[in-house]
């Protein structure tokens, strides 16, 4: 039998999960992060995406069950999605990709881990940046 303290955590994984899910729906069929102000202070002040840009319509797209336009919207916001999940619906699995991930840090580095991250990151612009332009 599971104690109460498990069944607690669990119903109150699946709150927040239940609740996260209905407010990003919401928000996603209302329109406006289609259609609503630039949020990104980098674009307001330049005019030019960051590497953000597109990441809140890939989570209201992903939230209506399209993944392609969430994909093609910004690849970071379906990848924020598929973590947030993980993490919310089986923390324990989540524990242990984090942990792979320190592994990884551990085994390249402090040095060339913040390297390898700095260059996905700008890896990412340049994709985003390229499909704007």
């Amino acid at each position: 039998m599971l104690s109460k303290s498990v069944l607690s955590s669990r119903f109150s994984r699946f709150v927040a999960v239940a609740l996260s899910v209905f407010l990003v729906r919401v928000y996603a069929e209302s329109g406006l992060p289609w259609s609503g102000p630039i949020l990104c202070p980098f674009r307001a002040l330049t005019g030019q995406p960051c590497p953000f840009c597109g990441t809140t319509r890939s989570v209201a797209s992903a939230s209506l069950g399209n993944l392609d336009q969430a994909l093609s919207e910004n690849a970071m916001g379906l990848t924020f999605t598929v973590a947030m999940a993980v993490i919310f619906v089986s923390p324990k699995l989540g524990k242990s990709v984090a942990a792979k991930f320190e592994q990884v840090q551990t085994n390249l580095g402090s040095t060339r881990f913040i390297l390898l991250v700095t260059f996905l990151y700008a890896m990412t612009w340049v994709w985003n940046f390229s499909r704007w332009t």
